[in-house]
């Protein structure tokens, strides 16, 4: 039997663009018509004549969308352009003997499937947006669990509810980051580290490390260490671009998924001396600015935190991916037992 595939997230027009490429086009539409004409005449012209026509027409529109990418995979492998990598990501040795690097330059096509986890800094910030309207209001109906009732913030008023009150001067809520969303609440009595500045700290680093998103680390070898790195672009055909509906469905612990897309960088590498500025003063010489220099400078500083990861960019050994599509094999084991009468 055929195995099942659930699409989390596929690329139409990538895969459209690789398919007209390689197929030389992809049908959107088509059209059958078919048409009889019987004439029959008699007796003085143009008095006695019948005429019958019939015929049949046939129009389809085909919205191809996500069912394309199965035509190009199969096309792929036909033509020998897909790298099947799972296998070869399983030895820890290729990640850091160079031969990843040489074999799988940027732009390889290939497929991977292993063990990966899903990430979006954005759900972590409601996550704890709602605990902290859990504590809040649990405070109300046990405040005998809590240090003080009414939440207390250096430097802020309180509000009802315990929510922080805008300053008429403060900037809009445009300016606000999804860690605003939460709000004050008291300190439970025996749990001294769950408070909203603790919560607030960790959406910060989550927001600084992994831009605002749906991310998928996948962990093909042994080393947790060694990633492939994926960020799904919105406006592709999530299956679901909610944040909170993809992890209520899809949950947090690490399942199998496959990927296939475009290798598209290499990590910077190991070496983690700090830039020392030299390549970004020469750029200003006689009052001009040489934009060439300027731009490698500043590459040599975002490089360096890439390594030390502070930027969202792959971490030495790992890999970013160009996703075409992520899927997963869906099915079931359970036999089917027989009704009772």
């Amino acid at each position: 039997m055929m195995p099942l595939r659930e699409y989390l997230y596929v690329d139409a027009d990538k895969v459209r663009s690789l398919l007209t490429q390689l197929d030389g086009g992809v049908a959107e539409e088509a059209r059958r018509t078919e048409k009889t004409i019987k004439t029959t005449t008699g007796g003085v012209k143009s008095i006695a004549s019948h005429e019958r026509n019939w015929g049949t027409e046939e129009y389809v529109q085909k919205s191809l969308a996500d069912a394309i990418y199965s035509d190009l995979e199969e096309i792929l492998e036909v033509n020998q352009l897909l790298t099947e990598a799972s296998s070869i990501l399983s030895s820890p040795e290729v990640w850091t003997n160079g031969s990843l690097q040489r074999d799988m330059p940027p732009g390889t096509l290939i497929r991977v499937t292993s063990q990966g986890s899903l990430f979006d800094a954005r759900y972590v910030g409601k996550l704890f947006a709602g605990i902290g309207s859990t504590i809040l209001g649990l405070s109300k109906i046990a405040p005998q669990l809590f240090d003080q009732v009414e939440p207390r913030r250096p430097g802020s008023s309180k509000t009802k509810g315990g929510s922080r009150q805008r300053d008429s001067s403060s900037p809009p809520d445009s300016s606000e980051q999804i860690e605003d969303e939460i709000k004050d609440f008291p300190t439970l009595t025996d749990g001294d580290d769950l408070n909203p500045e603790f919560l607030r700290a960790f959406v910060r680093i989550a927001r600084g490390v992994f831009q605002p998103g749906l991310h998928l680390s996948l962990l093909p070898c042994s080393n947790k260490s060694y990633a492939v790195n994926i960020r799904l672009q919105e406006g592709r055909r999530h299956l679901e671009s909610d944040p909170e509906m993809v992890f209520a469905r899809y949950g947090f612990s690490p399942q199998q998924w496959t990927v296939v897309g475009t290798l598209g960088c290499h990590s910077p590498g190991k070496e983690n001396a700090v830039p020392d500025g030299s390549e970004i003063a020469q750029a200003f010489v006689d009052g001009d600015i040489n934009r060439n220099k300027f731009a490698q400078g500043l590459n040599a500083y975002v490089e360096h935190f890439a390594r030390i990861g502070f930027a969202d960019v792959p971490q030495y050994p790992s890999f970013s991916l160009v996703p075409l599509a992520v899927y997963r094999t869906v099915g079931t084991n359970n036999e089917i037992l027989p009704t009772s009468l």
